[in-house]
């Protein structure tokens, strides 16, 4: 839980402006470290240059596509199948956190090469080195797609309605919490903030990855909402039935419901440009407190 505990902590300080609890997420990142693999090389005019360099055509992937392939090479469930009952990792408690454990420390080499080909994507690249000679912020087109195919990837997995959605929510709120502090970073930080992120989360999305039977399909963006639920309650709503609920409270699905709604209108990422992933953000935050079922669908007719 560590893994991304600690950037969302410190996301959520920030957009606070508290000063005690920025420093509080300060110290969490760095009590939380933990490598997962080893160290990448990422200098950025390398990188650069070995695009230009390219003779043969590269197989470039989106993030969603390298969760698709990890989870179709169940290449880590053979790693961490061997180390997970060794004496290191016994006494854990409960099964995932052994499992990113191993992914962290065994495995690091299945995640960087499902890495190499995101390293050979120009759109990837690109953008980081014009922010570093423009003084751009064309990153954020990045963190954009990133945002986007996590909340995506999370809605997709929620029809489950498992405990291994819970932690890809886990997924959503440390993305909007990278947001929050690349802002702060040079161009080569925000580009290595980036990548070594993606890896983690193949690492700790890997650990649950079995439990699934799914594939990749339509994109939001690609799909047609009925026009009622352009009218699903704004941030208001949600608020107010989480103060009249009987439900015990949980802050997990208040802060994914402040994080998608916030997407909307927020500075870090770029403008939401279709109506319908308008509409798609809102499904989600309703579905939190059962303004919208899980299992329901938005009609095509």
């Amino acid at each position: 839980g560590r893994l991304l505990h600690a950037l969302i902590s410190l996301g959520y300080a920030l957009e606070a402006d508290h000063e005690d609890l920025i420093i509080d997420g300060l110290a969490y990142m760095f009590l939380a470290y933990r490598p997962v693999g080893e160290h990448l090389e990422l200098n950025l005019d390398d990188l650069a240059s070995a695009l230009n360099s390219e003779s043969e055509p590269f197989e470039s992937r989106t993030v969603l596509e390298l969760v698709q392939a990890l989870k179709d090479g169940k290449r880590l469930e053979g790693v961490v199948d061997r180390w997970v009952n060794d004496k290191a990792y016994v006494g854990w408690g409960g099964s995932f956190q052994p499992r990113v454990a191993v992914i962290g420390d065994k495995a690091g080499h299945v995640l960087d090469e499902l890495l190499a080909p995101l390293l050979k994507n120009p759109s990837l690249i690109t953008p980081f080195i014009q922010d570093r000679d423009e003084g751009s912020e064309k990153y954020k087109a990045v963190l954009t797609e990133l945002f986007d195919g996590i909340v995506w990837l999370y809605n997709e997995i929620s029809e489950y309605n498992d405990e291994s959605s819970f932690i890809l929510l886990h997924g959503v709120t440390s993305c909007w919490s990278l947001a929050r502090v690349l802002p702060l970073l040079t161009s080569e930080q925000r580009f290595e903030a980036i990548i070594y992120y993606i890896r983690t989360l193949l690492a700790v999305w890997g650990a649950k990855w079995e439990t699934y039977d799914f594939k990749i399909g339509t994109h939001p963006l690609e799909r047609k909402f009925h026009r009622e639920f352009a009218k699903i309650p704004e941030f208001s709503v949600p608020v107010d039935h989480i103060l009249h609920s009987e439900k015990e409270y949980d802050e997990h699905p208040t802060k994914l419901v402040f994080t998608c709604l916030d997407r909307l209108t927020s500075p870090y990422f770029l403008p939401v440009q279709s109506e319908n992933f308008v509409t798609f953000l809102k499904v989600i935050a309703a579905r939190q407190y059962d303004l919208l079922p899980w299992s329901q669908e938005p009609s095509t007719n």
